[in-house]
């Protein structure tokens, strides 16, 4: 019986470790480098200006016109597009 125990202690370390490898593998492999893109109203001023600011990983960051019924899509087509 106690041969019997061993293997089964044996055998969920083996699982255990497996999973722990696979979790390690995928967690390096799909980790994310990039630099996020990040959209944000300018400063407040006191009165709406109309533009919205557009930065981190995109080809023309800066400041865009903020047009009625635009998407998150339209603004980044605006400014070039995502980057790698």
């Amino acid at each position: 019986m106690e041969r019997l125990d061993r293997f089964w202690v044996g055998a969920a370390t083996a699982l255990l470790l497996v999973a722990i490898a696979g979790a390690a593998v995928f967690l390096y492999r799909y980790h994310d480098n990039r630099p996020p893109v990040f959209i944000a109203p300018p400063a407040a001023t006191g009165t709406t200006s109309g533009e919205v600011s557009i930065g981190g990983a995109v080809a023309n960051p800066g400041l865009y016109p903020l047009r009625q019924n635009d998407t998150i899509a339209a603004l980044l087509e605006d400014a070039g597009g995502v980057t790698e």
